[in-house]
């Protein structure tokens, strides 16, 4: 029996106090597990520090439930860094707060996961 997917039934907002820019519209994106050494620096930071972390550091972070769609086309208000060891940050379009998730330029098929 094939497991059911969990999708967003809610809009997925900008966390930042303030923000009201809306990332992704209901039913958009499933809920995923990713390993914990999912490579994603310090909710909040500037993107310029995600961009300055080493692989160590990268491995140190914590992870685990991402909101997943496939298509760059399904996010509503969304920036993205330029790619750091082969992995592009995404950061509110609004606000620019950073990061909010990633996208690894190596995945197969295509994954952008927010956090």
């Amino acid at each position: 029996m094939a497991e059911d997917k969990v999708v967003n039934s809610l809009y997925i907002s900008c966390p930042k106090s303030g923000c009201t820019s809306i990332i992704l519209r209901p039913t958009t994106a499933e809920l995923v597990q990713r390993p914990q050494s999912t490579p994603l620096p310090e909710f909040g930071a500037p993107i310029e520090r995600a961009l300055s972390l080493s692989p160590a550091e990268l491995e140190e972070k914590q992870a685990g439930w991402f909101w997943l769609v496939h298509d760059m086309m399904d996010f509503d208000n969304i920036g993205f860094s330029k790619t750091s060891q082969g992995i592009k940050y995404l950061s509110c379009a609004e606000c620019d707060l950073a990061p909010v998730g990633y996208h690894d330029t190596q995945s197969e098929p295509r994954e952008y996961l927010v956090a």
